[in-house]
Order: structure tokens, then sequence, then C-alpha cells
């Protein structure tokens, strides 16, 4: 069975958010994610960014086995976090570089519905205005 080491990226943008591996492609993945969060009754700083951009998911790296997809994937998060990349996976980030945990900063680990749609509002229309 492949494994596929992903991305999720806000479209129109080439930065990751978020590095993960899954044995189904990249797409069913992201599927998933956004299912979850949407269940959520206080959603993450992930699932509110999530549901609140355009995010596409973008394959990394194919890997024969899931213990190589797993090496990759841990790989890919530190090369990601060393360049600077803002990263909402918790595994694999130095404590300093992951999101609501930056120095000086509070832990804010939940957002609103409310907070969660006028982001997506927000977006949409600063989308809009570009287009």
């Amino acid at each position: 069975m492949t494994h596929v080491v992903y991305a999720l990226r806000q479209v129109g943008t080439s930065e990751p958010r978020y590095i993960g591996c899954t044995s189904r492609s990249a797409r069913l993945r992201l599927e998933g994610h956004l299912a979850n969060a949407k269940q959520m009754p206080s959603p993450t700083p992930f699932a509110a960014w999530l549901m609140g951009n355009q995010v596409e998911a973008v394959e990394v790296m194919l890997c024969p086995t899931r213990d190589e997809a797993l090496a990759a994937e841990r790989q890919a998060i530190k090369t990601a976090a060393a360049i600077g990349h803002r990263l909402f996976n918790c595994h694999h980030v130095p404590s300093e570089q992951q999101i609501n945990k930056r120095v000086g900063e509070k832990p804010r680990w939940r957002f609103s519905r409310k907070q969660v749609a006028a982001r997506a509002l927000l977006n949409s229309a600063k989308q809009d205005a570009a287009a």
C-alpha cells in the first residue's frame, strides 16, 4: 500500500501550514480534516484556519511503507519549521515555533463559532476584492 506525505496550504500561497501522511489521497485526507473541524463545538486554531480559508492539499511524496512515510513526514515538518513556515503541527515542531506558543503570547486554543464565521467572512471579502 502506498502512503502519501501531504501539505495543506491556503490557495494562492506556497507556505505549508500543516504536514501529514495518509494511506488515502491528500484530497480525501483534507476532506477528513474539514469534516472533523466542522464537528468541533469550539474549534482549535487549526480547525478555525481550515474553515476560514480556501485550503488545498498538495502531495509532497509517495512512500511504499507507513514507516517510510512517517519518517518523511517528520523530516518535512522539521525542514519547513527550520525555514520559518508557521505550522499548525504540534509534533516535531520546536515549541517556540508552534502556533499559539510564541514567546510572550498566552495560548489560545479555541475559537468561538462566531469568531470562525467572522474570519471566514473577512477572508471571503478580501478574496472578492482581489478578484
